[in-house]
């Protein structure tokens, strides 16, 4: 079948993964002679998010948490909405889309179901919810023709402990979901005036020492321990700041009330709200840290390196393909405030471990994740699950 005849149904959750995660990755498609459909719940986004992307977009309505009737509901939606469109291949990403989206591919007979794992939730849980999940992604395995894992780290630890579908797992080039885009993500004269401006509206000193967040604000993301850990560090270097950058995730695990708290009173730590350019903020900032608990490949950690940002991260699945232990970044342990603390103190009171880790990690994170060869390797990915089915 020519790629020309293709119509594919890209499908997520939340439109906020379109529109961060996936930047410019449907429009590539459809520049390469796919038909693309991007179905997702409704946002007040989703004009913008056409128009960038030059592809349509279909409301199904998922929701994040698990409910036997929304999820029942958003499976019929998706039946009808693919006995309309008719798709020759449905790619899915994100638990729930993947789910009901597999499963209703499966029923109609759609020849390529496609699911990209970028995080497992179960990770975080215990008991019978961790069971529970467990049994989600195996169905959802069970359904796909074909597995696309974000990293080689998660597709093992798939391996290992979800286990029964080894021969349909995939990791496409180095991995990474949608790569990161060197030229865009690269400092300039024109950044680091935005961001001299931003600390001046700030009002931060030139001493002041700026660490940045950038993510979802959420348990799973370390942000208890951040906190815990940045105000150890203030009452130690009283010129730290913080700056967090991202929403609360009300549909995940929420953090702490202390820890809510502090980020709306403390003096040192500033919150401000998803941005779709976070470039500037990187600049403003001297240094990155994310203290996550689980990851596929993070986007946030990529685009940070080529920045050219010291890092201080977590030894977790993702984290640690992206950054190596003193050499192009700094890995503790996760849920440990204490050994957070001690790394970013270190970082922030030795210039030159600052500047060893600053030349390193741009060029470690391009050379591997750029975007234009994933983005081919994507294609050929695509081309190959075709092969074998149609």
């Amino acid at each position: 079948m020519s790629p020309a005849r293709i119509r594919v149904l890209r499908m997520v959750t939340v439109p906020i993964t379109f529109e961060t995660i996936l930047a410019g990755q449907m429009r590539f498609l459809n520049e390469n002679g796919y038909n693309v459909t991007m179905v997702s719940a409704n946002s007040t986004g989703i004009g913008a998010l056409t128009t960038r992307e030059g592809c349509p977009h279909r409301v199904v309505n998922f929701r994040r948490q698990i409910s036997i009737w929304y999820d029942c509901l958003a499976l019929v939606e998706t039946l009808k909405l693919i006995r309309q469109l008719r798709p020759d291949v449905v790619h899915t990403q994100t638990p729930k889309a993947g789910f009901v989206g597999m499963l209703a591919a499966w029923l109609l007979g759609v020849p390529v179901r496609l699911h990209t794992v970028g995080g497992l939730p179960l990770l975080e849980k215990t008991g019978l919810m961790r069971w529970f999940l467990v049994q989600i992604e195996r169905i959802t395995y069970a359904l796909t023709t074909r597995v696309f894992v974000n990293s080689f780290g998660l597709k093992q630890y798939i391996e290992r402990h979800i286990g029964g579908f080894n021969t349909k797992l995939f990791v496409i080039g180095n991995g990474s979901t949608n790569g990161v885009d060197g030229a865009y993500f690269k400092r300039s004269a024109a950044l680091e005036s935005q961001a001299r401006a931003l600390r001046m509206q700030w009002k931060y000193a030139h001493a002041d020492f700026v660490w940045i967040y950038v993510g979802r604000i959420t348990r799973d993301k370390g942000i208890d321990e951040l906190i815990a850990a940045f105000v150890a560090l203030e009452a130690r270097q009283p010129n730290a700041k913080l700056l967090i950058l991202g929403g609360f995730d009300a549909e995940s695990d929420s953090i702490l009330p202390l820890t809510k708290h502090a980020i709306a009173s403390h003096q040192a730590i500033k919150h401000i709200d998803f941005q779709v350019d976070v470039r500037p903020y990187l600049m403003a900032a001297n240094a990155f840290v994310f203290p996550s608990y689980r990851e596929g490949l993070p986007n946030a950690l990529m685009e940070a390196a080529c920045m050219e940002m010291p890092i201080v991260t977590t030894n977790v699945l993702g984290c640690n393909e992206v950054i190596t232990n003193n050499e192009n970044g700094l890995l503790v342990p996760p849920k440990d405030a204490v050994l957070l603390a001690n790394a970013m103190h270190r970082v922030q009171t030795v210039p030159l471990l600052r500047q060893q880790l600053s030349q390193r990690v741009r060029l470690s994170v391009c050379t591997r994740y750029e975007r234009g060869p994933l983005l081919d390797a994507i294609l050929a990915a695509y081309q190959n699950a075709m092969n074998h089915k149609m």
